[in-house]
């Protein structure tokens, strides 16, 4: 089943170039799906992406954004969290907001940046997360990607 749903990120990251709001507009893509059975109300996935050099350049940052693609349900919120040694960012959003979330910033430079997504209520819900690793001079550059947790 884990491996079932690595495929599907790593199909989903041929989708180059999405637009996005707030500035994701060049970006890696994938879609998910937290809580498949639909009973845990606290069901998180877990994901680790590394920036690195891949010859444009040394990262300086990571910047992440979700959407949740399901419909609205009164008093769940999807919250995504970034983090990396000792700082972490979060944004939380209204369940059934079809936008992309106000985008996450992490400066911490090279190397393993987790994110975790997160939910207040039992009920599959399909999102989709768009990221990219940056240079201090604005241009994309490498990175690897690994689900690490998915229940």
């Amino acid at each position: 089943m884990k491996t079932n749903r690595f495929n599907n990120f790593i199909t989903y990251l041929a989708f180059l170039l999405m637009c996005c709001h707030g500035g994701l507009a060049l970006s890696y893509t994938a879609t998910g799906a937290i809580d498949a059975v639909g009973n845990n109300a606290a069901s998180t996935i877990v994901g680790a992406v590394d920036c690195k050099d891949d010859g444009r350049g040394v990262p300086a940052y990571f910047a992440v954004s979700f959407k949740d693609k399901t419909k609205l349900v009164s008093g769940l919120y999807m919250s995504l969290h970034l983090f990396k040694d000792d700082r972490m960012v979060s944004v939380t959003e209204i369940s059934g907001d079809t936008s992309y979330s106000t985008p996450l910033y992490l400066y911490a430079g090279s190397g393993r940046y987790y994110m975790a997504i997160t939910k207040t209520k039992a009920g599959t819900r399909l999102f989709d997360i768009a990221w990219y690793c940056m240079t201090a001079d604005g241009k994309e550059t490498g990175f690897s990607f690994e689900l690490l947790q998915d229940h």
